[in-house]
Formats: C-alpha cells, structure tokens, sequence
C-alpha cells in the first residue's frame, strides 16, 4: 500500500468511525472538497479494508485461542501416556 493510498484510507476510515470531516482535514492538512474526492473516489475500498482488518483481528484471536486448547490438550495427554 502506497503512502498516499494509506493517507486516504486512514481519512475514509476516521470518518466512518465517527471523526468529525474538519478535524480529519485539519489533522491531515487537506481541503475538505480533497477529502469528499477521496470518499467519493475510494469510500468502497476503504470500508472493504476495514472489514478486511476487522476480520483478520478476529482470525488471529481465533488461532491464538485453538492454539492455546491445543497445547493445553497436548500436555494433559502427555501427562496420562507417561503414567
């Protein structure tokens, strides 16, 4: 991901969690008529982007817990084949 689309995917993203478009353009140093180009032009990627980065979150909380049953399953067994 270029810088530039980082830019605005990070704007687009600010705004659909509730930023304030001012703050955002403010913040970013931007005009506000850049910024609704940007929705305008990328607003569908962005909010892909992010269900794709929500999703991701969740999967790596999903493994991180069946990793843990796992190991925790693998000692508990190891534990009744050594008695």
């Amino acid at each position: 991901m270029t810088k530039d689309f980082k830019q605005i995917v990070t704007a687009i993203e600010s705004f659909y969690r509730g930023k304030n478009v001012k703050d955002i353009c403010k913040e970013m140093d931007i005009k506000m008529s850049t910024f609704y180009r940007w929705k305008t032009q990328h607003g569908g990627i962005a909010k892909e982007y992010m269900r794709i980065k929500l999703e991701n979150e969740r999967l790596h909380k999903m493994y991180s817990n069946l990793s843990l049953m796992y190991d925790v399953l693998r000692e508990t067994l190891n534990g009744f084949t050594r008695e």
